[in-house]
C-alpha cells in the first residue's frame, strides 16, 4: 500500500519559486519538491496540529523523506503577471518603479488534483497523522496557492 495526497488548488493556480531561483526569473516549481511538501507538513503540524506527538510527526516525516515520491500532475500552463511597485526615491532622487514578476502554474479547472504518492507502508498512526496534517494544510508554495489536500488512493493514470 502507498501513501497518496490529492492536492487541489482552490483558485486554479500554484505559485512556487524553485529553490535557488529568483522570483523575477519567472520559474515555477512544478511538481513541488519533496522538501517543499515535507516542510509544509511540518509547518502545519507546528501551527495547526501541535497536539500531535513530536515522535509521531518526526517518524512520519522521516518515513516519507526516505523515499522519492511519484507525481501525477494535471495539465497546466505556466503564466505570469507583472507588477510595478513605486519606490519612494531612486538613486537619482526621482521617483521610479520596480518590476516584479508573479509566475504560476494555471490549471484548466479549480478541481484538478495533483497527486503525490510515496511508495511506503504507513502504520495506522502515521496514516492518521498524515491525514490530519493534509486536511490542515492551508496552502502550498506561496500563500496565493490556497489548497485542499486529503489522503486518498493513487490515481490510475500513473
Amino acid at each position: 500500500m502507498t501513501a497518496t495526497l490529492a492536492i487541489t488548488f482552490d483558485l486554479g493556480r500554484y505559485h512556487a519559486t524553485p529553490w535557488g531561483a529568483n522570483v523575477n526569473e519567472g520559474a515555477v516549481e512544478i511538481p513541488p519538491s519533496p522538501w517543499r511538501l515535507l516542510r509544509a507538513l511540518y509547518s502545519t503540524w507546528r501551527v495547526h496540529a501541535n497536539d500531535l506527538p513530536q515522535d509521531l510527526v518526526h517518524g512520519l516525516l522521516s518515513t516519507l523523506a526516505a523515499t522519492e515520491p511519484v507525481y501525477a500532475v494535471p495539465p497546466h500552463t505556466i503564466a505570469h503577471t507583472r507588477h510595478y511597485y513605486p519606490d519612494s526615491t531612486s538613486r537619482r532622487g526621482t521617483t521610479s518603479t520596480d518590476k516584479t514578476i508573479d509566475a504560476f502554474a494555471a490549471f484548466a479547472t479549480t478541481d484538478a488534483s495533483l497527486y503525490v504518492t510515496w511508495p511506503v507502508e504507513l502504520s495506522p498512526d502515521y496514516r492518521d497523522a498524515l491525514e490530519r496534517l493534509a486536511k490542515s494544510l492551508p496552502y502550498l508554495g506561496r500563500a496565493d496557492s490556497v489548497i485542499t489536500a486529503k489522503l486518498t488512493s493513487a490515481p490510475d493514470e500513473y
